[in-house]
């Protein structure tokens, strides 16, 4: 029998992320031997582990005849932590230096419908965030995080004291430099019209680039340069149905700002970063 992380999402929240960003450490494989009854059968008692994520267990069997020749099987089973999932939503995926990060967090059962009166403790770094879930997501504001990636943890216990973790990241601008160029979206999916800001961290500085647009095909080509390795971009998103030429609207354009381009913003150098309340 082996042990590894599994992902599980339950439905009607596709918007959301269940699950720890990292892998945990899976327990070892486990050898277990038995002989079969009259029946050719033999029944095992598998406990699972305790973890607070999604874990799937491979169970496999091997069965050796009277030839001595060997016959296996296998079947993965999906262990569930616990009874209940906590889901975490960024409202947006980075924020400017002294800004609270938010988030929106919802519990529910394995078949996806909300719990309402469940404690959650959100984690930030040092900081700690209590909450009691609601019938639908419940509005999280975080304290200014760090310049750089933070990283956030919401836990969830059911009745029988199963806990259940899922991780999530917001971007806080400034920090180190990053060992390659990074390109983030304040948000994860866009509606037509709805106007994209795009955060762009390079890994030295001066840098100059080139952004490059693409839909079924490259659409635009527009160079970029930043004075301290953090730049910005916004443009608003285009429905595939609008055809009208250089609105966007083509089989290549989502973003744009009325020319098919990007609007680019060079920003000085960011802030010091703020410390954790």
């Amino acid at each position: 029998m082996t042990a590894g992380p599994a992902s599980f999402s339950p439905p009607g929240w596709s918007e959301y992320r269940f699950g720890p960003l990292a892998a945990s450490s899976p327990p070892p494989v486990r050898h277990l031997k038995g002989t079969t009854d009259a029946q050719g059968s033999q029944r095992l008692r598998l406990d699972p582990p305790g973890v607070d994520r999604a874990t799937e267990l491979i169970a496999q069997a091997t069965v050796h005849d009277v030839n001595r020749q060997a016959w296996s099987s296998s079947v993965p089973v999906l262990v569930h932590p616990a009874r209940l999932y906590v889901g975490l939503k960024n409202e947006e995926n980075f924020v400017a230096p002294g800004q609270p990060m938010r988030l929106q967090a919802v519990v529910t059962d394995l078949e996806g419908r909300p719990v309402a009166g469940r404690p959650v403790v959100v984690r930030v770094g040092a900081s700690r965030l209590n909450l009691v879930s609601g019938q639908g997501p419940v509005a999280v504001k975080l304290p200014p995080g760090k310049g750089g990636l933070n990283e956030a943890s919401a836990i969830v216990k059911d009745e029988q004291g199963r806990s259940n973790r899922t991780d999530t990241w917001i971007w806080v601008e400034g920090g180190k430099p990053v060992p390659q160029a990074t390109l983030v979206s304040d948000r994860a999916e866009y509606q037509p019209g709805e106007v994209a800001r795009l955060m762009v961290r390079a890994p030295f500085a001066p840098a100059h680039g080139i952004l490059t647009l693409s839909r079924d095909g490259v659409v635009r080509q527009q160079a970029v340069r930043s004075s301290a390795g953090l730049g910005h971009f916004t443009g608003s998103a285009r429905g595939s149905g609008d055809s009208q030429p250089g609105s966007g609207g083509d089989p290549g354009g989502p973003l744009g700002d009325g020319q098919g381009g990007l609007e680019s913003q060079d920003l000085a150098p960011p802030a010091p970063p703020c410390e954790w309340t």
